[in-house]
């Protein structure tokens, strides 16, 4: 696998079809996407949904460049896959876009490039607690200033967990997303 990234363009609102359309044609393609909250219905229910985080912007492995350019130019933008219901092949479509061009060369970017737009999907990432946690717990910090210290459960509330570290005089409290059980995190 490569580890060189080429960039797509299209429109921001066809960019995640675009990363599901590749995906299905056995492209390996990338885009930061975060959870974003949004409230529908006369309800105004909160629902999460999927978002790019850079829309228009899709990042495609490099080794099978000359067959994005073909894909992109081609008058329709289809590819074939096979469905296992039907023991078939089906053309797919696929929503418009084009390979990046600079000065008459296609840049590649590296996966070192693109490390900071993984953190900033990492940290856009929904704040849901993964684990329960109860009194005399004993949890690994994973964020903030205490990242890597063990501490000991002292309260739990919601979404909130107050920890005693054994350094520490006090307790201090942390989202419980922050936290991880030691068991899990060995």
């Amino acid at each position: 696998m490569s580890d060189r990234w080429c960039i797509l363009r299209m429109s921001g609102g066809s960019t995640l079809p675009v990363v599901n359309a590749l995906t299905d044609a056995s492209f390996t393609v990338w885009t930061p996407v975060v959870a974003e909250k949004k409230r529908t219905g006369s309800s105004r229910k909160e629902i999460e949904r999927p978002t790019a985080l850079i829309p228009g912007i899709v990042f495609a492995q490099a080794d099978r460049l000359h067959d994005l350019i073909v894909m992109s130019r081609a008058p329709s933008l289809t590819h074939r896959r096979y469905n296992r219901d039907t023991g078939r092949m089906e053309l797919r479509g696929c929503p418009a876009f084009s390979v990046f061009r600079d000065q008459g060369h296609y840049p590649l970017i590296s996966d070192a490039q693109l490390e900071a737009l993984r953190r900033a999907e990492w940290k856009g990432r929904s704040r849901k607690a993964e684990h329960v946690f109860h009194p005399n717990d004993q949890v690994r910090c994973d964020q903030t200033s205490y990242a890597g210290m063990v501490g000991v459960v002292s309260r739990v509330s919601k979404k909130r967990v107050r920890v005693l570290w054994p350094e520490a005089l006090h307790e201090w409290e942390f989202d419980a997303c922050d936290l991880i059980p030691v068991a899990q995190a060995a």
